[in-house]
């Protein structure tokens, strides 16, 4: 309960009266050891929100059919509180595994989060990147910020963003 509370900036209490209300729903559940873990009710959440999503077959459609066309795996995906998150993929040939859907992703360190960043608001960018310093993931990883802005711009003149091994060596 101490962590949580920490983590979350509150009171002991209040943290105790949020972790019980968010396992009663079923979002989390807690271990006779008092440790927590998601829910399985998150899943039916999912389940939801993409049967709300109308545009994702179409993507879908789309992603196939660049997928078999430059034999790349291709990743749909959202800009969510300064984080990349994949909702959907088409594998490509051969496959890529080290993105799953669901998957939280640093968006200076991705071409997919560099490609969404680049045509987001400056307002945008600047709130993603101001709680610290950019993280190195890679030795590859660009971790100042006018390298990331002259990479976005990059990105915008080409209309393709790249990632050399900028989060997984050899990728």
């Amino acid at each position: 309960m101490t962590q949580a509370a920490r983590a979350l900036g509150m009171s002991k209490s209040s943290a105790h009266a949020l972790l019980t209300t968010l396992t009663q729903i079923g979002l989390l559940h807690r271990f006779v050891t008092g440790r927590y873990r998601l829910g399985f009710r998150v899943m039916a959440l999912n389940a939801v929100l993409m049967s709300h999503t109308p545009w994702r077959a179409v993507a879908c459609e789309e992603m196939t059919h660049l997928a078999e066309v430059v034999r790349e795996t291709v990743h749909l995906a959202a800009f969510d509180g300064g984080q990349v998150i994949c909702i959907d993929r088409v594998e490509g040939h051969p496959p890529l595994t080290e993105t799953r859907v669901g998957a939280t992703l640093p968006p200076h360190a991705t071409a997919l989060g560099k490609v969404i960043l680049a045509h987001r608001p400056q307002a945008d960018i600047e709130r993603a990147f101001a709680s610290g310093p950019l993280r190195a993931y890679t030795p590859n990883t660009i971790t100042s910020r006018d390298e990331l802005l002259s990479d976005l711009a990059r990105t915008r003149e080409r209309g393709y963003a790249l990632a050399i091994e900028e989060r997984v060596t050899g990728v």
